[in-house]
């Protein structure tokens, strides 16, 4: 049925599910190991994907008409091996609007070099003095520096 509504509807309604708790609504965080899993998780990650394709357009928008200079990251997804994860890009020395993705990959500029990717729960635990939260939604966090070398490598799970 969800997935019917977010295809159908003129205005998607919301894919994540919601359960009844003492006269409130709570969203319902779907087990991992529930046969359903992997298919809430793709409603989730497709809702997402337009929420910040909409939020990266009005933010650029108001941006360039204020003449702010920040760069507004995109929610981007890729899939390897039937398995779709999310990602947005951190520059060195581009202050940027992230936002809250699977995976962040960080680009440190060099022509030749890989981006170095991290989980985002990592990225959190090593670096998340350097993220300032903003109060959009969805989530986005300011980021004005980059990583030290010391905490690419902590936070680093390889080439993705």
């Amino acid at each position: 049925m969800a997935e019917k509504v977010l295809e159908d509807e003129p205005r998607p309604m919301s894919p994540f599910p919601l359960q009844l708790i003492a006269d409130e609504w709570r969203e319902w965080d779907v087990p991992p190991d529930h046969p359903l899993y992997d298919r809430f998780k793709v409603l989730e990650l497709r809702f997402l994907h337009g929420e910040y394709a909409e939020q990266k357009a009005f933010l650029d928008q108001i941006h360039e008409r204020t003449g702010t200079d920040v760069f507004v990251a995109s929610y981007s997804a890729m899939e390897k091996d039937d398995v779709v994860t999310t990602f947005s890009v951190w520059g060195n020395g581009i202050e940027t609007l992230l936002p809250r993705s699977q995976k962040v990959a960080f680009v440190r500029g060099e022509k030749d070099e890989s981006p170095v990717f991290a989980e985002w729960e990592r990225v959190e635990e090593v670096a998340g003095d350097l993220l300032e939260p903003t109060e959009d939604y969805p989530p986005r966090f300011l980021v004005r520096e980059f990583p030290s070398e010391e905490q690419l490598a902590a936070m680093s799970c390889g080439e993705t």
